[in-house]
Parts: C-alpha cells; structure tokens; sequence
C-alpha cells in the first residue's frame, strides 16, 4: 500500500486562469488541457477521474457546482520542491515504512 496523494482541479480554478474557458474548448485541445492539469498537479499519465456537476469547496475556499478532475498528484522534484505539493506527495516519494503505516492508520492509502 502507498499514501494516498490525490489533487483535483476544478473548472471554477480553471477558469481563473483562463477566463475564457469552456467545455467545448477542453474537449478541442486536450493537448492544452492536459498541460494545464499537469501544471496545477495532476501527474497526467495516470487515470483522471471527470467528475460532473459536483458541489464542492474549490481550491479558493469557495463552496461551487461545476466538474471538477481528480487524479494523482505528481511525483517529480520540480513539483515536490514547489509550495503546492501536499505534505501527502512530499511523504509518499520518501517510500518511508514508517510513514506509509502511519498513513494507513489514518486510511490514507492507495
């Protein structure tokens, strides 16, 4: 088992980031939007979960409805180094035995 590190991308954060921003530009340049997760995050070569119409509390403390994507956090150092990596993807690199139990006790893990 490995710690959990997860991070979602909301369309609301999205669209902070480029205003003009709509569903049907997402589905016309994956290419770009995969950059844009990556840059917020996601490790995009794993599995992202699209969640549609969902009520959650976004990145900027904001209680929004809107899709949202969920998917591993990234694991490289210039991701881990930045002041946006979890303290979750900081712990789960350092494969530490310690740690991934921890986690576990918490039902934290993958």
């Amino acid at each position: 088992m490995q710690i959990a590190a997860f991070v979602s991308v909301s369309m609301s954060e999205l669209a902070i980031a480029k205003p003009d921003i709509t569903y049907d530009w997402i589905e016309n340049n994956q290419s770009q939007f995969k950059d844009m997760l990556f840059q917020l995050g996601i490790d995009i070569t794993m599995p992202i979960d699209k969640q549609e119409d969902v009520l959650h509390r976004n990145k900027l403390n904001k209680i929004v409805q809107c899709t949202r994507w969920v998917g591993e956090e990234r694991q490289d150092l210039g991701w881990l180094d930045s002041p946006y990596a979890s303290r979750e993807a900081i712990d789960k690199k350092k494969n530490n035995k310690l740690l991934n139990d921890l986690y576990r006790l918490r039902g934290m893990v993958e």
